[in-house]
This record gives C-alpha cells, sequence and structure tokens, in this order.
C-alpha cells in the first residue's frame, strides 16, 4: 500500500494513496475559497469494523491484453444460435434476446498461455455464457475443457440431456 499511488481528477498527477487516508475530504464547491474547499469532517478509507469501506478511488492500470478476430468473434457467436456449449441453455430466448450479451468466445487453446501469436480458426472458439466461462477458468493455467463442464452438468440433472 505504500508504494501506491492514484490520481485525484482535481490535481495534477499522482499522488501516495497514503496521504488520503483519514484525510479530510476536499469539497467540490466552485463558488468556495480555497482553504473553504476542505472540509473539516475526516474520512475513514477502512474502519476498525469494516462497517463500510471508501471505494471507487481511480487507479491507473498496465495491462497486457492479446488481440482477437472481431471477425471469429462474430462468426463463433452466429454459429452458436445463442446457445451456450456448456450449459446448452439458449441464451437468445430470454429477454426478447437481450440474453445473448450474457455470451462469451472462449479459446479453448488459452491465449494467455502461448508464448507467441498462433493462427486460430473457428473450431478453436467455443460460445459459453458468462457462468459456465468463470468456471472452465476457475485455474488459470489449465481451463476446463467445455465438454468436460458440459458431462458435469449433465452428471448434477441427473443423467438429462
Amino acid at each position: 500500500m505504500q508504494d501506491e499511488k492514484l490520481h485525484v481528477s482535481h490535481r495534477a498527477g499522482y499522488e501516495p494513496i497514503d496521504q488520503f487516508l483519514a484525510a479530510r475530504l476536499i469539497v467540490e464547491d466552485e463558488a468556495a475559497q480555497p482553504e473553504e474547499r476542505v472540509s473539516s469532517e475526516r474520512v475513514q478509507l477502512r474502519t476498525v469494523e469494516n462497517e463500510g469501506v471508501v471505494e471507487g478511488i481511480a487507479r491507473e492500470t498496465v495491462v497486457l491484453s492479446r488481440s482477437r478476430s472481431a471477425t471469429l468473434r462474430k462468426d463463433a457467436l452466429r454459429r452458436s444460435r445463442g446457445v451456450c456449449e456448456a450449459c446448452r441453455v439458449d441464451f437468445s430466448a430470454i429477454l426478447n434476446g437481450r440474453g445473448l450479451r450474457a455470451l462469451q468466445v472462449h479459446h479453448k487453446r488459452q491465449l494467455a498461455l502461448q508464448e507467441t501469436p498462433e493462427i486460430t480458426s473457428l473450431e478453436d472458439l467455443a460460445v459459453v455464457c458468462a457462468n459456465c466461462h468463470a468456471i472452465i477458468h476457475t485455474n488459470p493455467k489449465a481451463a476446463i475443457p467445455v465438454e468436460e463442464l458440459w458431462n458435469e452438468w449433465v452428471k448434477g440433472r441427473g443423467g438429462a440431456a
């Protein structure tokens, strides 16, 4: 926590987060004089009893992301016809088609584990709902195969597909 910095939208640059722990609130009032813009009230970002914690502090993060083909994604979603390959729920029938937003395109060979870019075909992709996708990736180093998750769903339903 000591090395963490945050950007405060009404100030230039980045500042150590420690200075905002138990700091006085800054009031967003354009008419107030500079000394009046700081409230006399102090706010704790963390409470001893954890009855509440201040959230929503903006922080900048550097993330490595891998390229994905929008065309392959669209083709995979079209091929799925709105059905999750893992649980077989038809999301196109939910909320007049708005359920389709729950579908995600899953790479059967995890991109995050590849050391170099590789060619991906439509057969390398599976369309799954967000819940199934989260279950598939419970172990970030070894995704559960989609077919294996389907078999688990079948077992859980007493063998009825």
